[in-house]
């Protein structure tokens, strides 16, 4: 199947153990139809070196998860059920003040327009600094030091003078760096990235992938990539989880998902991808929208957006079928279907 340019063919070269088990996660939320669970049985494993791309179109489940794993689930969410381990703890056991801790200096998390997450009234350095005095037994003058060369690492032009500034004064781009700088001023060993680069025009976006990149190289860095962009998935990720509808459908290495997806909702995203030989034609667009989860439907939850629905898939709920190389599929047909490979 056509697509992306992969930048890696595998996974990494060693298997190592998981930093980070999800296993059985169910988050709820109140509303005015009731409990509603809006991730359900979700299973992922993350190693240290390693990206692991999250997909599925919005309100699939990405950022719940994310948020579930830190617990910054807002007030009317809670995980119901299931296990987050990191590093053999499980954070579902953790105090409030434990994962206080936790949070900044062992898992970090950035999100998409990256000025929602700065505050306006205080400069990029005394941001940066903050975090470090929060997890850190420094002093302010030591602290600010340590903002200032983690600022130099995320390649801010001028830090030392530009620390002083304050986030209206800096573009896009140069926000998302000390986003950047301020979730690994720590040295974490995950971090969570929500959509990091939507809010950029691509040649930033490249920029700041090369970035992640170069700083997860040096760090050893486990990375969640949380997006809905195929092109940055194919870029960055090891291997991939696609998510419908508050489950894992299919998940897999990169490269054996975009050359042979077993999932009809990973390959109806596949083809959405633009393509250049494509000229001004349109898209090839799953019809339909992915449904709230007080009307998830019964059986497989894609059933009514598949070509190749049967009668079985409205009725029974499926399980995850596990196939070769680590690869699992949400399907009851996935051995009875293939796809056509785009010229």
């Amino acid at each position: 199947m056509a697509s992306p340019q992969l930048a890696q063919e595998a996974g990494p070269e060693v298997e190592r153990p998981p930093i980070l088990q999800i296993n059985g996660l169910v988050v709820e939320f109140k509303t005015g139809h009731g409990a509603v669970a809006v991730v359900e049985d979700l299973n992922l494993a993350l190693r240290s070196g390693e990206t692991l791309g999250l997909v599925g179109e919005s309100g699939s489940g990405k950022t719940t998860t994310g948020l579930a794993v830190l617990g910054l689930l807002p007030a009317n969410g809670c995980v119901s059920g299931g296990s987050i381990e990191f590093d053999g703890r499980d954070l579902l056991r953790e105090s409030p003040a434990s994962m206080r801790k936790i949070r900044g200096r062992d898992i970090a998390m950035i999100f998409q327009e990256p000025r929602r997450s700065l505050d306006p009234c205080f400069s990029i350095g005394d941001q940066v600094a903050e975090v470090i005095r929060a997890h850190q037994d420094v002093s302010r003058r030591e602290s600010f030091r340590l903002a200032l060369e983690m600022l130099d690492r995320v390649q801010i032009p001028n830090a030392a003078r530009r620390a002083h500034d304050y986030p209206h004064e800096f573009s896009g781009g140069q926000c998302q760096r000390v986003m950047l700088a301020i979730a690994l001023a720590c040295k974490p060993k995950i971090l969570i990235a929500d959509e990091p680069t939507t809010a950029l025009d691509v040649t930033v976006q490249a920029t700041i992938l090369r970035l992640l990149a170069d700083l997860q190289r040096e760090m050893d860095l486990a990375v969640l990539l949380i997006t809905h962009d195929l092109g940055v998935i194919a870029e960055t990720c090891d291997r991939v989880a696609v998510m419908y509808a508050g489950e894992v459908v299919e998940q897999g290495t990169t490269l054996d998902l975009f050359e042979s997806p077993r999932h009809p909702y990973t390959s109806g995203l596949l083809r959405s991808i633009k393509q250049p030989e494509d000229g001004g034609n349109r898209l090839n667009a799953i019809r339909g929208v992915v449904p709230a989860p007080h009307e998830f439907p019964s059986g497989c939850r894609f059933n009514p957006r598949c070509d190749f629905v049967v009668e079985a898939c409205r009725s029974a709920m499926p399980d995850m079928v596990e196939l070769d190389n680590g690869r699992v599929v949400r399907c009851i047909r996935v051995n009875e279907i293939t796809f056509e490979a785009d010229s």
